[in-house]
């Protein structure tokens, strides 16, 4: 059978160029498809909260306007950082030219990142079709975007789909380079020739390191795309497995030395990726190398049986039933040669290889990780089709393909629209509905917003007890003081609170140092059923969120650390028949009261939250002080120079000191080379918050290695217990001097027994 043709640039840019009528068509889907996100964007009523992704883009724009190299700076800068701002750079001109508003921002990613990506996945149909590539090129094109999925991170504000564009650009090079690559047979059959013409043409072979930097260059963009590069690579794998086992079938020298060529090509993948993405952004590439992912955000995983049922809720069962009827109605037809045939298989275990990692090893609920699966739904419902196009007579050509077409557009509307019940939807086989988010209780929390404006007008911190951003959280108040009063007027000093009990902490720190907190009647949770609860919400199963839960409890229960609060006057009803109230500080909390509030946290959640160090600071000045791991047993403490003229003392927690005498030390250093000396002494105090042990205070320089030795009352010596070391305020000249910050580093407990 002859060789399929690829659809190489040059083809890609006939579609455009050589037919006027597939310009016309790409104007025509591209103008709807900025035609319908702007007017899902019109029907939101809400606060814009997904990670600030619009205002990130506002800030590179602005910045822009005033010196464009002040722009790339900040995008530089952000490299260091999980969310990267370089998706920026595509939209900052849509920004400049059509305002800076979030109709403006989100035309850019539909243009940008949505369009393109519906051009890629007709780009990898038109590869493995033998003929009608144009025109199957654009109905998958369609179907990419009659799918409702597809739309969603763009709706919600998030560049995601670039990251499926480059992915998708990787598959695409790699079907190019099967075209290109030496059959099986001619390996076996004229072995000189081959291993004449193998080596230049690996040396030709520049779409095999661009693969790399494509898979690199969605994890830059979305790091979850790490993933998608591994399900890439995967299927890249066994596509070779079975391509070597066929050889070796035939010929073992041969196997061997194809084993030698495709394990060649396949490194070469693995190190340009690693190789661009350790040049582009080296901090975030070691940082995530080193980060188990895992284990960090294992509170958003669901069960099993939760997780899948929502994959085929929010793509509809009818549209899971195309694709496969696809994939098996075309797949070992004798019109596919060889290596179309290899492509399906590509589509096919990338595809199955996602949903492993998707539905069985990670199980994240948030809607836009789908994108993952779209090429395994939009190309195998294409395939459907071209096999109707090539298998089935005319008449009925006309007939099928026009009723699942239908079908599709009208799951389309429905995908748009709120659905209700989730069985009747399964049932249906319609994709689940998610609708536009519109806030019915908009005004009240534009009042809430305003009071808190009013009663915080000197930044004070305030902890939002919540972690659900479609009913109360943080990034609510945050996002919605930013859209009502702009970037340059925001004063509230909302506090990053522990949400999520895998990659957070105990809530003592940003709690003690809170002069206001609210406080929901009850905290909207997830229930399983995602018809019932909005599918673009963030979702965490009741188990997984206690740092949070606990804060809520203490105030429900009455907890002492409560009685340094009182009730202000005011109160709101958001949705959900949810009363908010605000409780402001009226005192300090006592350290005998933190103590013991930490050992009731720790009760409460007996197992250490994800994130959290052996040492706390229980400062209650804000940001005045920070602990950081130096490495698994050592640690940094840090005091930051402060202006106040309040005398203070800097406190750090040690959670789980040794029994028995206990051993301290450390080193000593300066943030300024005037300073010379701190004094800092050690105390231990048991759950009550009764003082079990203590050392004298000592004065240590610049540059010092530092050690103390401290042991328990005898009576106390089986209790559990928590090390406080504490800082003391610096005199000179009777003068109170706070600008000497220092650091603790390397500091070490151990036991002396």
């Amino acid at each position: 059978m002859p060789k399929s043709r690829s659809l190489n640039t040059t083809i890609f840019i006939n579609i455009f160029t050589k037919n006027v009528s597939n310009l016309w068509l790409g104007i025509l889907l591209a103008s709807a498809t900025v035609l319908i996100t702007l007017t899902y964007t019109n029907l939101e009523h809400n606060f814009h909260w997904w990670i600030d992704w619009y205002n990130r883009t506002l800030q590179v724009a602005t910045a822009w306007e005033n010196s464009p190299l002040a722009a790339w700076q900040i995008v530089q800068d952000s490299l260091v950082s999980d969310r990267n701002q370089l998706y920026t750079i595509p939209l900052v001109p849509f920004l400049l030219i059509l305002g800076k508003s979030r109709l403006a921002y989100q035309t850019g990613l539909a243009l940008v990142y949505l369009f393109p990506f519906s051009l890629v996945m007709g780009c990898l149909v038109a590869q493995i079709v033998p003929r009608q590539k144009r025109r199957f090129f654009w109905i998958a094109a369609l179907i990419t975007l009659l799918t409702p999925v597809t739309w969603m991170a763009t709706f919600l504000g998030i560049p995601d789909t670039g990251g499926a564009v480059f992915i998708g650009l990787a598959t695409l090079l790699y079907f190019q380079q099967i075209d290109r690559s030496t059959p099986i047979n001619t390996l076996v059959n004229t072995p000189t020739s081959f291993l004449e013409s193998s080596i230049p043409k690996l040396l030709s072979y520049w779409r095999v390191p661009m693969i790399g930097v494509s898979i690199a260059a969605a994890v830059i963009l979305r790091r979850h795309f790490a993933y998608g590069g591994v399900a890439l690579l995967g299927a890249i794998g066994l596509q070779n497995i079975i391509d070597i086992a066929l050889g070796t079938r035939q010929n073992w020298r041969r196997g061997i030395w194809y084993l030698i060529v495709k394990g060649f090509q396949l490194s070469i993948i693995i190190f340009t990726c690693l190789f661009t993405l350790e040049n582009i952004a080296p901090v975030f590439t070691d940082q995530a190398l080193a980060t188990n992912y895992n284990n960090l955000y294992s509170s958003w995983s669901l069960p099993i049986i939760t997780i899948t049922k929502h994959y085929i809720e929010i793509l509809g069962i009818i549209p899971w039933l195309l694709a496969m009827g696809g994939f098996i109605s075309i797949y070992g037809n004798n019109y596919l040669n060889n290596q179309q045939q290899k492509k399906i298989n590509i589509v096919i275990f990338s595809g199955i290889i996602s949903l492993g990692i998707w539905l069985i090893k990670l199980r994240y609920g948030n809607i836009f990780y789908l994108l993952h699966i779209i090429p395994l739904i939009v190309v195998g419902i294409t395939l459907l089709l071209a096999n109707i196009d090539y298998q089935i007579n005319q008449k009925w050509q006309s007939f099928l393909v026009s009723i699942i077409l239908s079908f599709l557009a009208a799951n389309l509307v429905i995908g748009f629209t709120d659905s209700g019940d989730s069985k009747q939807q399964l049932q249906s086989g319609f994709a689940l509905g998610v609708p536009p988010i519109v806030r019915h209780d908009y005004d009240e929390v534009v009042r809430l917003i305003g009071y808190l404006r009013s009663i915080a007008t000197k930044q004070e911190p305030i902890y939002v007890v919540g972690y659900q951003r479609l009913h109360l959280s943080p990034s609510l108040i945050n996002s919605g003081e930013r859209l009502l009063y702009g970037r340059d007027r925001q004063i509230l000093n909302i506090l990053s609170i522990p949400q999520a009990d895998s990659q957070d902490y105990y809530p003592l720190e940003p709690l003690i140092q809170a002069e206001y907190v609210v406080m929901p009647s009850n905290l909207g949770e997830y229930l399983g059923d995602f018809a019932n609860f909005p599918a673009n919400g963030e979702w965490l199963p009741p188990t997984e969120y206690d740092v949070m839960k606990v804060v809520f409890y203490m105030f429900v229960q009455n907890w002492l650390i409560t009685q340094d609060f009182k009730e202000l006057p005011p109160k709101f009803q958001l949705q959900g028949d949810t009363n908010v109230k605000i409780y402001q500080r009226i005192r300090p909390t006592s350290l005998k009261n933190i103590i013991k509030t930490l050992a009731a946290i720790q009760a409460e959640i007996p197992q250490l939250p994800g994130s959290q160090l052996p040492w706390i600071s229980i400062s209650d000045w804000l940001y005045s002080t920070t602990v950081f791991a130096d490495s698994k047993i050592s640690y940094t403490l840090a005091v930051v120079p402060t202006n106040t003229t309040k005398s203070w003392t800097r406190s750090f927690l040690y959670l789980s000191p040794p029994k028995g005498a206990i051993k301290i030390t450390g080193h000593v250093n300066f943030y300024y080379p005037f300073c010379q000396n701190v004094t800092f002494r050690l105390q231990l105090f048991n759950q009550q918050g009764e003082l079990i042990g203590v050392t004298d205070s000592q004065e240590f320089t610049k540059n010092t290695t530092w050690q103390f030795l401290l042991s328990r009352n005898l009576a106390a010596k089986d209790e559990k217990a928590y090390l406080i070391l504490e800082t003391l305020p610096r005199y000179k000249d009777k003068l109170l001097v706070n600008s000497c910050g220092f650091w603790l580093n390397n500091v070490k407990v151990s036991s002396t027994n």
